[in-house]
Parts: structure tokens; C-alpha cells; sequence
């Protein structure tokens, strides 16, 4: 006990355990210091992220405003261009066979595709389809360029979309064609907004 007495009253040993214990307090503050920056840059982290989330819900009510201006821009614009469109699919018909007749072409096939239908925003009253058709005729470049040139100069909106050309070397004015066309159509569903 003696010995442990004069152990503690040592200057050296004194110091020494002085250091010790300061070295020691210095690392547990050093861990409890990393600790809270590492959880304080988690929290930035999180906050930054927050920041972000809450700045686009900010821009939510704009963005609404800015949709339902260009669903009324594209409103406006099919009530003005409405008579540019088929209604039904027998009118389509007939034009096309008329187009045909008017050139002295003959329409071997007219096949439609699946129609597809969109419904328009804020509109019930009407909606637009697509249908794809495949015309084939028997013709000479000549007819199938005056046809094509109805198909331009119609009033009604016609696609395009691809045509195919077989020549036939025995009858160089009767050919194979078969063209692709895209047909928008605007139907009346009765409803009103």
C-alpha cells in the first residue's frame, strides 16, 4: 500500500497518467465527434433530398396550369379542324373507291386494320381514332400518281404511311401496288362536359 502511495505522489507517474487519461478522453470525444458528422451529413443528405421533393411539388400547380392550356390549345384546335376528319368508316370507303373511279384504277382490296381510339381530355363528347387501312389496285404510274394527288387535295385528313410497287414486265400499265395508309377518324359519342 506503501508503495502504491508513493507510485501516486511521483510526478512522472503523475504526468504520465494525466496523458493517458487525456489521450483516452481525446479518442472517446474524437468517436462521439464522427459519429455526430456522419449523422449530420446523413441529415444534409436527407434535407438536400426533402428540399427537391418539396421545390417539385412546388412546380405541381404550374405544371397543371401549363396541361390544361395545351388541353385547351388542342380543343380549340380539333373544333376547328373537325370537318377535316372522317366521322365513319363507310364515308372513308366511298372516298377512296371515288378517288379510284375518278382515275379509272381498279381497287382489288381494301383491308382495315384494328382501329385504335384515344380519348381527348376534358372532352366526353367526342373522341379520335386511327385506322389503319391497306388499299391494293392495278394501275399505271400515271393513275397512281393522280390518286395519290386526290388523297393530297382532300379535305378529309389521309395518311400515307408506305407504298409497295410490283412491277408487272408483261403489262407495263398494270401494276401491283399496295399502299399503307393511316386514316384519323373524330367520333361523336353524344356527351357533353
Amino acid at each position: 500500500m506503501k508503495k502504491l502511495k508513493e507510485l501516486l505522489t511521483d510526478p512522472k507517474i503523475k504526468t504520465t497518467g494525466i496523458i493517458i487519461i487525456t489521450i483516452g478522453m481525446g479518442i472517446f470525444f474524437i468517436r462521439i465527434a464522427y459519429g455526430l458528422w456522419v449523422k449530420n451529413n446523413g441529415l444534409k443528405t436527407q434535407i438536400k433530398k426533402y428540399k427537391e421533393i418539396i421545390a417539385q411539388a412546388a412546380n405541381i400547380p404550374a405544371l397543371e396550369r401549363s396541361l390544361r392550356a395545351d388541353i385547351a390549345t388542342l380543343n380549340s384546335r380539333i373544333a376547328a379542324s373537325q370537318e377535316t376528319f372522317f366521322t365513319n368508316e363507310e364515308n372513308i370507303f366511298t372516298s377512296l373507291s371515288r378517288y379510284a373511279q375518278d382515275e379509272h384504277l381498279s381497287l382489288t382490296h381494301l383491308n382495315p386494320a384494328e382501329k385504335t381510339k384515344y380519348a381527348i381530355p376534358h372532352r366526353d363528347d367526342i373522341s379520335i381514332g386511327l385506322l389503319p387501312l391497306a388499299i391494293k389496285m392495278n394501275c399505271d404510274y400515271h393513275q397512281l400518281k393522280a390518286f395519290l394527288a386526290q388523297i393530297e387535295a382532300s379535305k378529309k385528313n389521309i395518311i400515307v404511311s408506305d407504298i409497295k410497287i410490283e412491277t408487272n414486265q408483261q403489262e407495263t400499265w398494270n401494276h401491283n401496288i399496295k399502299i399503307d395508309l393511316q386514316i384519323p377518324l373524330l367520333y361523336n359519342t353524344g356527351a357533353h362536359e
